[in-house]
């Protein structure tokens, strides 16, 4: 569906809108670590660069 290989999905450059979940977890913190869509490597950002990036996103729990 995005085009990217799996475990390397970024929510960035997908091709059509999808519904992007956040870990409540993923934002207690300052910096953020996501997929660039090549395997082995991960884009960082500030937490306000992200939320600003991602427009709207769905946060809740997640993990367990």
């Amino acid at each position: 569906m995005t085009g990217y290989q799996i475990g390397a999905v970024s929510p960035f450059g997908l091709p059509q809108p999808v519904r992007i979940l956040v870990d409540e977890t993923v934002l207690a913190e300052e910096e953020i670590s996501i997929g660039s869509g090549q395997r082995g490597l991960a884009i960082i950002l500030k937490k306000k660069d992200f939320v600003q990036a991602m427009g709207t996103v769905e946060a809740g729990k997640f993990a367990e």
